[in-house]
């Protein structure tokens, strides 16, 4: 299985977390996203620890100075949905 390649430079700004968080969400489990960038992804890493702790492993490719490269494994699924309506 191929990893999804992102060039987040070539996305709006107000619309890369979610594009990303959408990606990830499509990704079956053993999948995985390339993110292209061109800063250190500090804060998406941290949004994914708070929204999806132990389901993605985060790796770097590449760090800087220029680009950097992060792969984005989903290792699980959610064991549940948000719990709203008790499934």
């Amino acid at each position: 299985m191929s990893d999804i390649v992102i060039d987040v430079a070539a996305l709006a700004p107000w619309d890369r977390h979610h594009a990303i968080f959408d990606s990830f969400g499509r990704l079956p489990v053993g999948g995985a996203l390339r993110l292209d960038v061109d800063h250190d992804p500090v804060p998406l890493h941290r949004q994914f620890e708070a929204l999806h702790d132990g389901e993605f492993a985060w790796a770097y490719l590449a760090q800087g100075p220029e680009q950097w490269q992060v792969r984005i494994e989903k290792l699980r699924g959610k064991d549940h949905c948000c719990g709203c309506c008790g499934g």
